[in-house]
């Protein structure tokens, strides 16, 4: 009678540790506005999704409003300093961390320099006219050898996303034959559309990096936490369910699919929490 009363007693006692050693800390008002305690992954989906989305609206305003309603931001859009490709950082580089957005962020920053460099090395081989087949194929030999690099090199997807893009512009322009009114004439210019986008991509990589720091930054090690306490939990019920899946007299198809459920979580999570650390680091 003592054990059969001491028992439920020992279960209560276990499952308020388990309790408190994963409670979750308190949520805050954003927390709670995303419904982070009913579904923690979605809410930070959403989250991410929103500070993605007003900040995409917020870059898009001075491409929509009259040109003189602003007049610094008028002008930088009229030099072409800033431009639609802006918006477009952000699509390709926000991530749910900071140090995957930021690494995302010099990979297409690392994009478009090569582009630039590689376009300023043809201008300064071939300054004048360019009429002679010589060098239309020495040009189309260089294009393909940078696609080919960019694309046949261990580089990040947004690389060589920004450098091929942005390089089969300025590689179809080299190719049209043209004579120059004045010596290096093209050669500016191209430099200068070149520097334009240079600074499209520098302006939409810092507002990209603002939408992962604002309203507070969402750093990996702090998911990580969470993610680690999430795993703890669920080990204890696997090792739990586990136990009594083997003391069984019986098999019990219920049990066994749950227990393989459970397992094939906690393998999940564990990737997931392998990912953040190497992403805080």
């Amino acid at each position: 009678a003592t054990s059969a009363s001491g028992s439920p007693t020992l279960q209560r006692r276990k499952q308020k540790r388990r309790a408190s050693a994963t409670k979750p800390s308190p949520l805050s008002a954003w927390g709670r506005f995303f419904r982070r305690h009913l579904n923690r992954r979605f809410a930070e989906d959403a989250e991410v999704a929103v500070r993605g989305g007003f900040f995409v609206l917020l870059l898009s305003l001075p491409l929509m409003v009259q040109p003189d309603t602003l007049p610094f931001l008028s002008s930088i859009v009229k030099h072409k300093y800033y431009q639609g490709e802006t918006v477009l950082y952000i699509v390709y580089s926000l991530q749910k961390t900071v140090g995957e957005t930021v690494y995302l962020i010099w990979c297409g920053i690392a994009g478009v320099g090569l582009c630039l460099l590689d376009v300023w090395l043809m201008y300064q081989l071939f300054p004048e006219e360019r009429t002679g087949d010589v060098e239309f194929y020495l040009a189309v030999f260089n294009g393909m050898l940078f696609i080919a690099a960019l694309l046949g090199l261990n580089f990040n997807i947004n690389t060589a996303i920004y450098g091929c893009s942005f390089f089969s512009i300025y590689w179809m322009e080299f190719l049209r034959v043209r004579r120059a009114t004045e010596p290096h004439a093209e050669a500016v210019d191209t430099m200068k559309e070149a520097l334009q986008e240079m600074s499209c991509c520098l302006i939409g990589s810092v507002f990209c990096f603002l939408t992962v720091m604002l309203p507070y930054p969402l750093f990996a090690i702090s998911q990580a936490q969470e993610t680690a306490q999430d795993l703890v939990f669920m080990l204890c019920s696997s090792w739990e369910n586990m136990i009594s899946y083997y003391s069984q007299t019986g098999g019990n198809i219920y049990r066994q699919k749950r227990l393989a459920k459970e397992l094939q979580g906690v393998e999940t999570t564990l990737r997931r929490l392998d990912a953040l650390v190497a992403s805080s680091w």
